[in-house]
């Protein structure tokens, strides 16, 4: 029998853990495994209508997605461990992968359910110093305990591995970090496509993700009015969330509602990256690695990004890739985009740089270091299924 590893998730929704399960799952599974995904929050449909492609995606692997929800808040997260017990115990599985804080939980909590039958990987994904809502000092206490019983620890970035080993009490060398997988051939055929929108004629700045504060676009447009008096240039941002109005109001605040566009949701942004003048990240925190800078890298487009703490700046080589600029310094961001669009030499030559930087984050190079730590060591072999769990798996 095949290997087995579960995936463990508190949700499917539009986010970075989603677009990682995307090709890592695929990929494990087209490697011989047997894989599936277990989540207790998920999101079929996204805002607009839009399916979630991510169910898509799993459905056409083969990948059968396991719905861990249970009725009520009260001890949710024990129900959702008991329910991942039985799966595990039914499919016999050799490795629970957790992703983040509460799927971790979860999957260790299962592991103790089934006396350490299967081997425990926790994955972190983002910066924990921002947790879920209702994540306390209690939770944050028994967390703590929960991961003495982890088999290995990944992490997504080095800073977040820094962060995870501060906040969890961990030795940061027990962190191993292994950046998010990336198709890049996958990327740059869905670069060349067509734009699903009507793109502005004259050179436009791109940037993508929820309308959040977070994000920072109010920054990106304040910078991109500043540049109007000696620039005509166009802003595109692709996404939605409950800023827009907000965002919208900034733009007509400044003078520039006619050059910002809004045009929501994209299920491919990359064909507006790759068509742009530069991809801006403008995100104030909680970029823990950053795949929409990857994606923009991989479009061979000239990338800015704020330095967030996190992964942007890991994954641009502290400017080896890409301009960086400080977090909230809008004259800084102006600025970058100026020299961005003035000295094309320096522009070409880091898109060159950022190109090939991006076959480092493939999955032919990912996943063979994924499989060595999941597997480094062998799970204790299944005997009889305990009935207990077995029972609740349906």
């Amino acid at each position: 029998m095949a290997d087995t590893i579960v995936f463990v998730t508190p949700w499917l929704h539009d986010g970075g853990i989603e677009r990682n399960l995307e090709v890592k799952a695929p990929g494990l599974a087209s490697r011989g495994y047997r894989v599936s995904v277990a989540a207790w929050q998920m999101s079929r449909v996204l805002s607009g209508g839009v399916p979630n492609p991510v169910f898509e995606t799993l459905r056409n692997a083969g990948i059968p997605i396991v719905d861990l929800a249970a009725h009520g808040e009260r001890h949710q997260l024990l129900r959702a461990a008991r329910r991942l017990a039985a799966v595990c115990a039914e499919t016999q599985a050799d490795v629970i992968v957790g992703h983040e804080t509460l799927g971790n939980a979860v999957a260790l909590l299962a592991k103790l359910l089934l006396r350490g039958r299967c081997r425990v990987i926790a994955e972190f994904h983002n910066a924990v110093i921002y947790p879920t809502p209702g994540f306390g000092r209690t939770m944050a206490a028994f967390v703590r305990q929960l991961y003495r019983a982890a088999d290995a620890f990944l992490a997504v970035s080095d800073a977040v591995g820094n962060d995870a080993a501060e906040f969890f009490h961990l030795p940061r060398r027990s962190i191993q970090t292994v950046y998010n997988p990336f198709q890049p051939q996958t990327l740059r055929a869905l670069a060349a496509e067509p734009a699903a929108i009507e793109l502005p004629s004259e050179p436009f700045i791109a940037a993508c993700g929820r309308l959040v504060h977070a994000k920072g676009f109010d920054d990106l447009i304040r910078a991109v009015a500043m540049l109007r008096p000696r620039r005509r240039l166009k802003l595109v941002i692709v996404g939605e969330g409950p800023e827009r109005a907000t965002l919208e109001a900034c733009a007509r605040d400044h003078g520039i509602a006619d050059d910002v566009i809004f045009p929501g949701f994209l299920a491919n942004p990359l064909a507006v990256f790759s068509r742009a003048a530069a991809f801006v990240l403008s995100s104030r925190y909680g970029e823990a690695f950053s795949r929409v800078l990857v994606e923009a890298m991989a479009c061979g487009v000239p990338v800015i990004s704020s330095r967030c703490r996190w992964g942007p700046e890991e994954v641009l080589g502290s400017g080896r890739y890409g301009r960086l600029y400080d977090v909230g310094d809008v004259a800084k961001l102006a600025a970058a985009l100026d020299d961005t669009l003035t000295d094309r030499a320096r522009s070409e030559a880091l898109v060159g740089e950022a190109y090939r930087r991006v076959s480092e984050f493939s999955a032919d190079r990912i996943l063979p270091r994924l499989e060595e730590l999941y597997f480094a060591r062998a799970p204790q072999r299944w005997g009889a299924d305990p009935a207990s769990l077995t029972a609740e798996s349906h």
